[in-house]
């Protein structure tokens, strides 16, 4: 099932989908946004897809449980998909323990509210949602984006969109054998004129940059996982065994499997 209401060509105001596998629930949660906000409503995660093929809500409120007839979860589809990724996503759940709140966040979720909710609670998370939204809308079409802090320092919008696409590229291709000469030439622009952009920035020099990424990557997944250290060394890109466990050592006084134990005996205390 899915259906929206309030959805007319005069009708500006915020469009938030629904989806959840209980109708009364639907009903409800639709009955009591509509005084505010236009509302489409589903019922499983193929109806909502559906949906989104020829809407744009301004946010979605989903089950976590919500599944397409494949089995994906609705969740996971919303945050793979280019075109929904961007959409702020409040997630419903039977599950209220700090464990399940901490992965439907991690899980790409802005807000977990578990069920029995207070809907005027719900009502609060959304308005807050949409209105910060409408508030970067704004201050994104107006003069004052022009400029950002970073580090205390006012940052103009081009260096802004410089590291954008310095980080990007640098998490893109964190488990490739790449350096400073394959981001100048993503870039765009020769070597030195980008080392000498670094270094107008305060940034780290790009090959070491590269590398600061690839050591909090590899740090990461020995906190979280149990992938082992050498396929750590190969999916983090480093160029050896050896190199890996000196800068590491280097960096913090210990091996990386010493590290990993430290953290995971620190997560069990």
């Amino acid at each position: 099932m899915s259906r929206t209401f309030g959805d007319n060509q005069d009708d500006t105001r915020p469009l938030i989908l629904i989806v959840d596998r209980d109708a009364e629930l639907l009903a409800m949660l639709s009955e009591s946004m509509s005084a505010s906000y236009r509302t489409m409503i589903s019922q499983d995660g193929d109806a909502a897809m559906n949906l989104l093929r020829y809407n744009e809500p301004d946010l979605i409120i989903a089950d976590s449980t919500a599944r397409s007839a494949s089995g994906a979860s609705l969740v996971r589809l919303l945050k793979d998909n280019r075109h929904t990724k961007h959409i702020p996503l409040i997630i419903l759940s039977e599950k209220t323990s700090v464990k399940d709140q901490v992965q439907g966040l991690m899980s790409g979720g802005d807000a977990y509210l578990g069920k029995p909710f207070d809907v005027s609670y719900l009502q609060a998370v959304v308005y807050r949602f949409l209105d910060r939204d409408a508030f970067l809308k704004e201050y994104f079409t107006s003069s004052a984006s022009s400029f950002e802090y970073m580090d205390g320092k006012l940052l103009a919008a081009e260096d802004r969109e410089f590291l954008l696409k310095v980080t990007t590229w640098v998490k893109d291709s964190i488990g490739k054998n790449v350096g400073a000469a394959q981001m100048a030439d993503y870039l765009n622009i020769s070597t030195r004129k980008m080392y000498r952009k670094f270094k107008s920035l305060g940034l780290l020099p790009p090959n070491s940059f590269i590398n600061e990424h690839r050591m909090l990557r590899a740090e990461h997944l020995l906190k979280t996982t149990d992938t082992t250290v050498q396929e750590i060394i190969y999916e983090c890109g480093f160029s050896s065994r050896a190199r890996f466990y000196s800068e590491f050592e280097k960096r913090h006084g210990m091996t990386p499997r010493a590290f990993r134990n430290i953290h995971r005996s620190a997560e069990g205390s």
